[in-house]
């Protein structure tokens, strides 16, 4: 959001507003999709917004690691609705009965060998499985949950006096329930994309897939109040698609909360320790050109590898396991499954540099990566390997936090120099801008949304 727009926020006058709050994740569910919802339904109390959160009854899926007290607060009301999972049920059936075999956790499930499968070529039986499955999640895979929370949605809505609806997308659900329950109660809507739908150059579309999705997404979408993204190219493609509305087309960044990062704590002086955290994407987000920097210098002498460990946070991928295998010190990488959010919070307090990864495309250009705010949060010198540039390089340059990198040279030589200034010191000195990183904290973000939900609302300010 524009500074103008973030300095006209002001508390609503009166009894707070509300506001039915869509998003299928939610803790336990979602992981760090479910972060942003959360962070809102905490902080827009205080903004003069009490939201009423809809959201999943139960879920199976690899993401149902949270608590679900992570969603919990004071006067924030949780709806859940059911969700008849078909999609997974099958799957756990072709598993059973010796169809399909699982890949390890958190990763997609593959026929086996038994059902004709070859790790270069597809089975007949794969091909129509995954024909069945695209059709069937069409255009989402929750859409059997439609029809249970669209009718806990509108009976809440009929129940109790509302302001305003708010959806969190993906999945793309969210939008279409929150679409119906406009065009029912005639509620103003906040659509925000954490990533896009059709405009997302990483979900595949046919070109018939793509003209179909493109008209629905213009049909779900033409209700809308207003439309919030997480980036401001994200925001102009959004304009581009949509055309502007009442409450405008705005970029609200993701944050970190405050609270998470409470106290001090020192990173270790007997140890350089870099951490990862985040999902990997097979090699798209592949450790393998950070390490190979790490084992040059290695060779070279200009680090120990008793001196050094990498620690990488996420769903198991087996592209991370053939990184570390080739590896001439594997002992210097550490390869962790998923824990729990606070737990990966506090090992990147206690590190002293933090490590992001970006795909080398040009639509990662137009995003921060899921993680880039909580480090802000945790207060550690941040190494982006960022060949893609754009909005990334942005945020580090503005607030100070860290460095950007685009080659191999360049990892070496911020590493290096790094190692110099930790050998020397017993650490490496934190240069973020404070005033700058404490406007990425949620209790801020909160009241640009409530000024949002103010403005479609016509929600009177002092």
């Amino acid at each position: 959001m524009s500074d103008k727009r973030r300095g006209e926020a002001r508390e609503i006058s009166g009894p707070a507003k509300r506001v039915l709050m869509i998003s299928y994740n939610y803790p336990p569910t979602g992981a760090g999709g479910s972060i942003r919802t959360t962070k809102l339904a905490r902080y827009l109390p205080s903004c003069g917004w009490l939201p009423t959160v809809l959201t999943v009854g139960r879920e199976r899926t690899r993401w149902s690691k949270g608590d679900a007290s992570e969603g919990v607060f004071p006067g924030v009301k949780i709806l859940r609705a059911p969700f008849p999972d078909i999609l997974t049920s099958a799957k756990d059936f072709m598993v059973s009965k010796g169809f399909m075999k699982a890949a390890g956790p958190g990763a997609e499930t593959l026929l086996s060998r038994s059902a004709g499968g070859s790790s270069g070529r597809r089975s007949p039986l794969e091909r129509v499985l995954r024909w069945l499955k695209r059709w069937a999640s069409f255009p989402d895979r929750y859409n059997l949950w439609i029809p249970f929370a669209l009718m806990c949605g509108y009976k809440e809505l009929r129940s109790g006096q509302y302001d305003a609806i708010y959806s969190s997308s993906p999945p793309i659900v969210d939008n279409i329930l929150a679409a119906a329950l406009q065009r029912l109660s005639g509620l103003p809507w906040v659509a925000d994309f954490r990533d896009p739908w059709t405009q997302n150059p990483y979900l595949q579309f046919t070109p018939f897939e793509l003209k179909a999705t493109r008209a629905l997404e213009r049909k779900v979408l033409e209700g809308s109040s207003a439309i919030v993204t997480v980036s401001e190219p994200l925001a102009g493609m959004l304009r581009e698609l949509h055309g502007d509305r009442e409450g405008g087309v705005d970029c609200i960044t993701n944050a970190f909360d405050p609270d998470d990062f409470r106290g001090h704590v020192e990173p270790p002086s007997d140890r350089f320790v870099i951490t990862y955290a985040g999902m990997f994407y097979g090699d798209k987000r592949s450790p393998a050109g950070f390490m190979r920097a790490v084992e040059e210098l290695l060779s070279e002498g200009a680090i120990d590898p008793d001196e050094l460990l990498v620690r990488l946070y996420g769903p198991y991928d087996p592209v991370v396991q053939e990184v570390k295998a080739s590896l001439t010190h594997p002992e210097v990488l550490e390869v962790n499954d998923v824990v729990s959010r606070q737990e990966v919070i506090e090992h990147e307090r206690e590190s002293t540099a933090l490590l992001i990864l970006v795909w080398d495309d040009a639509y990662s250009a137009t995003g921060y990566g899921g993680k880039v705010f909580e480090y802000l949060g945790a207060r550690r010198p941040i190494l982006a390997w960022n060949p893609a540039g754009g909005v990334l390089d942005e945020l580090l340059e503005q607030t100070g936090a860290g460095v950007s990198v685009s080659s191999h040279r360049e990892v070496k030589a911020v590493l290096a120099d790094w190692f110099k200034e930790w050998r020397a010191t017993g650490a490496v000195a934190y240069r973020g801008h404070e005033v700058d990183i404490q406007s990425y904290g949620w209790d801020k973000h909160a009241n640009d949304f409530a000024l949002i939900l103010n403005t479609i609302s016509g929600a009177r300010c002092d």
